[in-house]
């Protein structure tokens, strides 16, 4: 439905109208008709084309949004100065109503509580011929419609921006607009009404306004000397804590005195005070005039209004902070009418001299913060600064965090502030001397004043630098590296400590006349290394590990071959040897060795140069096979050579003969070497016809083969003969 202004526009649709008539224009019998039709389309194109308007009542500018507005009643003091009176009457037969508005600059994302309450909200018992309708609309800075609230007659309205217990927060600096309607098809009167609009805060939140006094005895009060807002809690009891800027001698600043901190408690849904719209609690209409209903209401902010004493502060002299714990109101209703516990409040803060920002909020959680160092095992260094981290955990905004230390035990303290870093926060200790035992407390406190400390402590020595470097960063099984380093620390024991995976072994190395050292180190286990100097400290030096260092051992595979030198005979040690590639010492051989009645293992390790060796003295007659193998383990892969063959002999006679002369070459038989000559003739004269006489001979002659045990030799009998 289109509104239209009824003063100017009323003029100009009665200019049209008589120049339909014929009034001003120039007609003839032949255009009269075509006139009227081109007339008529005009009067539809303004009509279409025309923006809309209002019909406009009175409007109320409020300069503060915390102050009610009356509406079709008589405001009560100390609003009783015209400014925050409104009449909004029910228009009567056809005419158009005329709405009332009420306009104040609001802050943009701020928490606005505003509604209509008053003697017009009835039970719908009543009869409803006597139901008031009020109507709101909300424009923003621009006039641009923001919503609309069209509750039915008798009930009260509430203007929010989103949906239950949501409050109006503005999107834009500026003033908005509250255009109210008596709705003049659902209205059946027009009932007083109060209109309130005032700023929510939330608990356990820092907040700040600034308020001027008066500047001497007898002055007026300046315009911003209160302030007021809205709060709610479930809690039985609260704390109101307000900080007050204090004199300044040096500037001359005076500080601020407060005249007084009020808390009205306003609505308690649950002891049916007040209306509850849509999760919120909101006052009747006659606790917003001065009226209260036991201890709920009598809201005002004037220096002559009343206040409850158990729900106010003072101050008694400037820069003095308010500490004040308030609890909920008594009332006499048993019975729980609405299962929600939270009262709705208003706190009014008054000004008496001077100026000054306050700091305030209300409080109901005292959970301590956390706070907990990054780098409890600090250590200070001589003639550097000493830097702490610490983590702190909050409920509510972190206001500070800083560090008090000590050198004497806390018979003297001095403070650093901590500040935010990418860890949490950090503050540099100074420097300290030389074996000082430096104590220090992390604290932090959040903005309702809940604190939290943790608490350290490290002894100042000096500092030793370590560096070193490793020769290579990847390696094959076998392989060696050198590490070379330095100290600050000359003539010095220090570790170097190589860490693989699960292993770890240490080596104690000792520094030179400058600090320096070497060490070559062949690597035990396969994967990734780290390395690291270390030093244990002393009386006057920390404890020191150097930045790590690392490098790769890998898997190494080796060709293995073999060879056999000479003819095996039995009795007589017999060499098998052989080498891998690359040359690598120390590598573990397995020799397999099959025999004619069964099979033996001998193992043995390369030389530097990766040859291998192993000693036999076999036993058998007859054809043998050899292979050599490197087992597989951490450092190698598997791998073997290729089947080697030999054949074992018998002994010749003059072997044997030798063999058992040599048995009378060792002390005390001295004698033999003469019996041996003698046994060697016979032997040449006779060779081995005359043995072989002796053999087949019957007698007591016996002739037993001679077997010698080289060191390092292995002796292979036949499986029949050897004992268990």
């Amino acid at each position: 439905m289109k509104r239209y202004l009824v003063n100017a526009p009323l003029k100009e649709l009665r200019r049209c109208k008589s120049m339909h008539n014929g009034d001003g224009f120039e007609q003839t019998s032949a255009g009269t008709g075509i006139h009227r039709i081109v007339l008529l389309c005009f009067l539809f194109a303004l009509l279409a084309s025309t923006p809309v308007l209002v019909v406009r009542g009175a409007t109320v500018t409020l300069k503060k949004p915390f102050e009610p507005v009356f509406i079709n009643m008589d405001a009560p003091k100390p609003w009783d100065d015209g400014q925050h009176e409104l009449t909004i009457s029910k228009p009567s037969g056809s005419q158009y109503p005329v709405p009332g508005e009420i306009k104040c600059a609001l802050e943009k994302g701020q928490k606005y509580h505003v509604f209509l309450v008053g003697d017009f909200v009835f039970n719908k018992t009543l009869d409803e011929s006597y139901l008031t309708d009020y109507d709101v609309e909300v424009y923003d800075p621009y006039m641009r419609l923001v919503s609309r609230h069209t509750e039915s007659a008798g009930k009260p309205e509430q203007m929010a921006t989103g949906g239950p217990k949501q409050y109006f927060i503005p999107e834009m600096d500026g003033s908005y607009t509250f255009r109210i309607y008596n709705d003049p098809k659902d209205s059946q009167g027009d009932e007083p009404a109060v209109f309130m609009l005032i700023k929510h805060i939330e608990m356990n939140t820092e907040y700040n306004v600034t308020l001027y006094g008066k500047s001497r005895v007898g002055d007026p009060y300046p315009f911003w000397f209160n302030y007021a807002y809205e709060f709610d809690t479930p809690n039985d009891d609260y704390q109101l804590v307000i900080k007050v800027p204090d004199p300044e001698g040096e500037t001359g600043y005076s500080g601020l005195d407060m005249y007084e901190a009020r808390v009205y408690p306003m609505a308690d849904p649950s002891a049916g005070v007040g209306h509850y719209l849509r999760g919120l609690g909101v006052p009747w209409g006659h606790l917003l005039s001065g009226e209260n209903d036991g201890y709920y209401g009598g809201y005002n902010t004037s220096i002559e209004g009343a206040s409850w004493i158990d729900y106010t502060a003072s101050c008694e002299y400037s820069g003095q902070d308010m500490l004040v714990t308030f609890g909920k109101p008594v009332h006499n209703v048993t019975e729980t009418l609405v299962d929600d516990p939270t009262v709705f409040y208003y706190l009014v803060l008054l000004a008496e001299y001077d100026y000054g920002t306050v700091e305030f909020y209300l409080k109901t959680d005292y959970r301590p913060l956390n706070v907990t160092l990054l780098n409890p095992d600090v250590v200070g260094y001589t003639g550097d600064e000493t830097t702490i981290y610490a983590n702190v955990e909050a409920h509510h905004r972190i206001d500070r965090v800083w560090m008090n230390y000590t050198t004497d035990d806390w018979e003297t303290e001095d403070t650093v502030e901590l500040r935010k870093c990418d860890e949490g926060y950090k503050g540099n200790l100074p420097k300290f001397k030389l074996n000082d035992i430096v104590k220090y407390k992390v604290c932090a406190s959040d903005e309702v004043d809940n604190k939290g400390s943790t608490r350290g402590e490290f002894e100042v020595k000096n500092e030793v630098d370590l560096s070193f470097s490793a020769s290579r960063i990847s390696l094959h099984g076998g392989e060696s590296l050198t590490i070379l380093g330095a100290s600050s620390l000359p003539n010095t024991d220090h570790t170097i400590r190589f860490v693989c995976g699960s292993h770890s072994k240490t080596v104690n190395v000792k520094t030179n006349t400058v600090g320096e050292f070497q060490h070559t180190y062949t690597p035990q286990w396969v994967g990734d290394y780290d390395v690291t100097v270390e030093y244990g400290g002393d009386a006057v030096n920390h404890a020191a590990v150097s930045y790590p260092r690392g490098f790769t051992v890998e898997t190494r595979s080796l060709t293995v071959s073999t060879r056999v030198d000479g003819v095996a005979k039995n009795t007589r040690p017999f060499e098998l040897s052989g080498t891998v590639s690359p040359a690598v010492g120390g590598v573990p051989i397995s020799f397999i060795i099959v025999t004619p009645t069964g099979s033996l293992v001998e193992s043995c390790r390369t030389s530097q140069t990766g040859s291998f060796t192993v000693t036999i003295v076999p036993e058998e007659l007859g054809p043998w096979e050899a292979i050599a193998q490197v087992g597989a383990s951490e450092l190698y892969a598997t791998s073997s050579s290729q089947l080697t063959s030999f054949e074992v002999v018998k002994l010749m006679i003059p072997e044997v003969i030798i063999l058992k002369a040599q048995e009378f070459t060792e002390p005390p038989l001295l004698y033999v070497p003469v019996g041996l000559v003698a046994a060697l003739a016979i032997g040449v004269g006779f060779k081995t016809g005359f043995i072989q006489n002796l053999r087949s001979k019957k007698g007591n002659v016996k002739v037993e083969e001679i077997v010698e045990e080289p060191k390092d030799a292995t002796t292979y009998r036949r499986r029949s003969d050897r004992k268990n």
